[in-house]
C-alpha cells in the first residue's frame, strides 16, 4: 500500500513538472531577445580600409546584443547627401547611430536629424564636437607624427627637399587638423611644401599625373587612406625619379605598398578599437540612458615602417583577429 502510494505521489510529481514546463513554454514561444538596431554610415562602407573597423564592430555588437547595419554607401559629394541616407535609416527605425561626418554641420542638418538619438561620431567631429560623443585618433597628432616621420626619413637632404600635399577632403575637420600638424612640424625645418592638393582638385590618377608634370616633387605626403593609395598607385607608374610616400593608411593595398617600399612610412590607426568603443558607447546610452555629453574616446595609432610591419604590436592593429 505504502508503495502504491509512493508511486503515485512520483507519478503526480512528474505530471506536474511536465505542465509547468508545458506552460513556461507556451507562455514564452514566439518571443526572441531583444536587440538594438544600431546604423552606421561611413564614406564608401565597402572600401577595405573598414575592414578591421567593421570586425570591432562585430565584436562589440556581439557582446552588447545589438544589430549592426553598416550601410551600403559610396563616396558622398557632400553632408547634405550622406543626411539624406541617415534620415532613411531614422525612418526604417534604427535606435543609434555611428557616423563619419563628411563635412562641416554649419547648418545644424546633422544635429537636427539626431537630437534625440544615441550618436557617436567617429574621424570627423565637424564643428559639433562639444555635442556628440566621439571615438577617433587626435587629427592633428596624425598629422604631426607624418611630419615627424618626414623628417627622420629624410634628415640627410632635408636642405631645399620639394614636398606635395595629398590632404584628402578638406571638408572634413580631421583633414584640416591633419594638414595643420603636418605644416606645423615641418616648419622651419628645411623642406619646401611646393602644392598642396584636395580630393576636390585631384580626384584621378590622371589628374594627379597632368599635376605632377608641371610640379614635380622629392616626397609625397598623403593625409588618409584614399590618398595613399593613390599617391601609391602614381608612383608605379614611374620609371624614374620616383617620390618617397609618407602617408596614413591602412587597407590592404596601402599595407602592401608599404611592404613592397612603395610607402616609406604609414600611419595606422586602431580601427577595430575605434568600431569595438563607439558599440560600448552606444549601449551605454541605449541601456542606460546616458546622455551625449560631448565625451572623447581618443583612438591610439602606430607609425609602420617595412622594419616593424611584422612586429607583433603592428600585428595586433592591422590583423585584430588573426595574431
Amino acid at each position: 500500500m505504502n508503495k502504491n502510494r509512493l508511486y503515485i505521489g512520483l507519478l503526480v510529481a512528474v505530471m506536474l513538472a511536465v505542465l509547468v514546463y508545458a506552460s513556461y513554454g507556451m507562455v514564452n514561444a514566439g518571443k526572441k531577445e531583444s536587440y538594438y538596431s544600431v546604423a552606421v554610415i561611413v564614406d564608401d562602407s565597402s572600401s577595405d580600409r573598414w575592414t578591421a573597423f567593421k570586425e570591432g564592430l562585430e565584436q562589440g555588437a556581439e557582446e552588447e546584443k545589438m544589430h549592426v547595419n553598416v550601410v551600403s554607401t559610396s563616396s558622398f559629394l557632400n553632408l547634405h547627401e550622406e543626411c539624406s541616407i541617415l534620415s532613411r535609416e531614422l525612418e526604417n527605425g534604427a535606435q543609434g547611430v555611428i557616423v563619419q561626418l563628411t563635412g562641416d554641420d554649419v547648418d545644424g542638418l546633422f544635429s537636427g536629424l539626431v537630437s534625440a538619438v544615441p550618436t557617436v561620431l567617429i574621424e570627423n567631429e565637424g564643428e559639433a564636437k562639444s555635442l556628440f560623443t566621439t571615438v577617433m585618433p587626435d587629427s592633428y597628432k596624425i598629422g604631426r607624427t607624418l611630419g615627424e616621420n618626414l623628417l627622420s626619413g629624410e634628415a640627410e637632404r632635408l636642405s631645399g627637399l620639394r614636398i606635395g600635399i595629398l590632404s584628402g577632403n578638406q571638408k572634413m575637420k580631421s583633414q584640416r587638423l591633419r594638414l595643420k600638424g603636418f605644416e606645423e612640424t615641418i616648419g622651419r625645418n628645411g623642406p619646401e611644401i611646393v602644392w598642396t592638393l584636395s580630393d576636390a582638385e585631384i580626384q584621378d590618377q590622371t589628374m594627379l599625373e597632368t599635376y605632377w608634370k608641371e610640379k614635380t616633387v622629392d616626397v609625397l605626403v598623403s593625409l588618409d587612406n584614399d590618398e595613399t593609395e593613390l599617391a601609391g598607385d602614381f608612383i608605379l607608374t614611374l620609371f624614374t625619379d620616383k617620390p618617397k610616400l609618407y602617408g596614413e593608411g591602412r587597407s590592404e593595398k596601402a599595407v602592401y605598398y608599404l611592404d613592397k617600399g612603395v610607402v616609406s612610412s604609414l600611419v595606422v590607426p586602431n580601427e577595430f578599437f575605434m568600431g569595438y568603443q563607439c558599440i560600448r558607447e552606444l549601449a551605454g546610452k541605449l541601456n542606460y540612458y546616458q546622455e551625449d555629453d560631448g565625451r572623447d574616446t581618443e583612438v591610439d595609432f602606430l607609425s609602420v615602417t617595412g622594419e616593424n610591419l611584422y612586429d607583433r604590436d603592428t600585428e595586433n592593429i592591422l590583423f585584430p583577429n588573426i595574431s
